[in-house]
């Protein structure tokens, strides 16, 4: 799976971080954008979750069984498409299949064709997917949990303190940062 749909927000703003960094000047605003990315990616990967709404695709080389999970925690919308005997890409029509969160935590999909229906035949290729599942989650706007966005506060801080380290480089450094996010982590 990767990602095809980037946030186009994120949790925190620049000047909010830069507030929290104690800097001032329009020469922060670029990195401090992208420490601002690095650290919500890191807070979404200690966490299990998504915190912007984002798409992410999984491409397979046939159709999943109707017990075959994909991993993804707390879907909300799904798209498929496949290989079509055509040799083009077909999008599969929303009423022609159904999905369902699954799993203990709902971090995983299930996807399986409509009742009456039947998967379409897929058209021959010689290395590759043949189908295209792309899932969206995530918040769609400022609504990532207080801890979140005080977690990517205090490791924007850290990395404006010491540029010359990576989000992974102040989070090994400071090895109790990463328990902020302890009250919205989903254990697996």
């Amino acid at each position: 799976m990767y990602l095809l749909t980037a946030p186009t927000l994120e949790p925190v703003t620049v000047s909010d971080a830069k507030f929290a960094a104690r800097v001032d000047g329009s020469h922060w605003d670029v990195p401090i954008a992208g420490m601002i990315a690095a650290a919500r990616q890191v807070a979404e990967h200690e966490t299990g979750q998504r915190l912007m709404l984002q798409t992410w695709r999984h491409e397979l080389e046939d159709w999943p069984a109707a017990d075959d999970l994909l991993p993804e925690l707390r879907p909300s919308a799904v798209a498929v498409s496949y290989w079509s005997a055509g040799s083009a890409w077909a999008s599969l029509a929303a009423e022609a299949y159904v999905w369902s969160p699954a799993g203990p935590a709902l971090w995983s999909i299930a996807l399986a064709p409509a009742i009456g229906t039947s998967w379409p035949a897929l058209g021959e290729v010689a290395i590759g997917p043949r189908v295209r599942i792309d899932v969206t989650s995530g918040s769609a706007g400022f609504t990532a949990p207080p801890a979140a966005v005080q977690f990517i506060k205090a490791l924007v801080a850290l990395m404006v303190a010491d540029p010359t380290l990576t989000a992974q480089d102040v989070l090994a450094a400071n090895a109790y940062l990463r328990h902020m996010l302890d009250p919205i982590r989903i254990y697996r």
